[in-house]
């Protein structure tokens, strides 16, 4: 095993991929383009997000399966868990969605779900690094 925990590595590439490909995609839909390479652009982004989504969700369990039970922070452990699990459901659906253009009418409702998941799961991973001090050494 690493000594370092690997989720703090690979946190930040869905944050930043998930935030940036749903704010271009909701653009191009309030404003659409004959040009359709925004469209893949916005597609690219999200499912590259979700992809290291899934890195920083493995990895954050196993960091976190090191946190006792007893622990005062595990609540809010199993809330950040549980709502980074639900923000990868919403980003698959959304993407499944986006991906076919009969559907593609519903898939802003899933992917701006995803976003509010993932910026709630955002705020519950700061509250266990910044209240609780996981992950922090010394």
């Amino acid at each position: 095993m690493f000594a370092a925990p690997l989720h703090p590595l690979f946190v930040h590439f869905p944050i930043a991929l998930l935030t940036v490909g749903t704010l271009v995609y909701l653009y191009i839909r309030l404003k659409p383009a004959q040009d359709q390479a925004w469209h893949r652009i916005s597609l690219f982004l999200i499912a590259t997000g979700w992809l290291t989504g899934l890195l920083a969700l493995t990895t954050g369990a196993i960091n976190f399966s090191s946190v006792p039970d007893s622990h005062p922070a595990h609540p809010t452990g199993v809330a950040h868990a549980t709502l980074a699990f639900v923000t990868e459901v919403f980003y698959l659906i959304g993407l499944r969605l986006a991906l076919k253009p009969r559907d593609q009418r519903f898939a802003w409702l899933f992917l701006t779900l995803g976003l509010l998941a993932l910026i709630a799961t955002g705020y519950f991973g700061g509250e266990l690094v910044y209240h609780w001090k996981l992950g922090i050494a010394g």
